[in-house]
């Protein structure tokens, strides 16, 4: 027969037990079922309202310019800071053979640079104020104000460079090269001198296009092939190094069409 002081021992035991329970119990619900919920709340209330909020999110940038991220059937588009600029796209209302050319010196993309708006063939672009705009007729290459060829070469001397040119310019003279009812994507490679190094979709402020980089006796050079009411416009950018890159991104980052 238990005695009282042994009953009273057991009575203490049990209640010990069911304590150091309790506290396992709850120290188990605080670090895992709890941890849980919250992270579960935590992912639940996540909004994603930009594309920087897309990607972070995990979610895959798009091979498009500017970039693009989708969730859930939704897409953001990558702000490009230096092109959130106002740009002039009154048209000429009347009809008129000659070529309708602005250049504003109020809205840039950076210090010093300028807009250059065409308003008969319907685009603008925005350039460095030092470089040099030549119009020239895309056939021959000759200099003409109402041509179909704009050129924009980041020296104004590199008229001094031209008996260099059956050999190709040197590396620090270059040219974006903007063709109005440009020829198409793949004619150029009807010279046996010219190969295709690669070609993909792009994305140009909203307008989709084809990116070839081609290669040739003078280098190596990328077309870009944008159409926009039926009319097809070439950018052909410089790419045979790091400058030259950065100055056709620059601006192709800026060409917009303006009808």
């Amino acid at each position: 027969m238990i005695n009282q002081k042994g009953f009273t021992h057991i009575i203490i035991a049990v209640l010990s037990f069911v304590a150091a329970a309790v506290v396992f119990l709850g120290v188990w619900w605080f670090f895992f079922v709890n941890s849980d919920d919250t992270a579960t709340n935590t992912n639940a209330t996540t909004v994603i309202d930009s594309f920087e909020d897309c990607i972070a999110a995990g979610n895959p940038a798009m091979e498009s310019y500017p970039r693009q991220c989708s969730v859930e059937g939704v897409t953001f588009t990558e702000v490009i800071t230096n092109t959130n600029v106002e740009l002039n796209q009154n048209v000429n209302s009347e009809a008129n053979t000659n070529t309708t050319v602005e250049v504003d010196t109020n809205t840039s993309t950076a210090d010093n640079w300028e807009t250059y708006t065409n308003q008969t063939q319907g685009w603008s672009i925005q350039y460095p104020s030092n470089a040099l705009i030549v119009r020239t007729d895309s056939t021959t290459g000759a200099e003409d104000e109402n041509g179909w060829q704009t050129s924009f070469w980041n020296r104004a001397d590199y008229m001094d460079f031209m008996p260099l040119a059956s050999e190709g310019y040197p590396d620090d003279i270059y040219a974006v090269v903007v063709t109005y009812q440009s020829d198409d994507s793949t004619s150029v490679l009807d010279s046996p001198e010219v190969s295709l190094i690669s070609s993909e979709e792009i994305n140009v402020n909203g307008v989709q296009g084809t990116k070839n980089v081609f290669d040739g006796p003078y280098g190596q050079w990328t077309s870009v092939y944008l159409e926009n009411n039926g009319v097809q416009y070439r950018v052909v950018l410089p790419d045979n190094n790091t400058e030259q890159l950065n100055y056709g991104s620059e601006l192709l980052e800026t060409f917009q069409f303006t009808n």
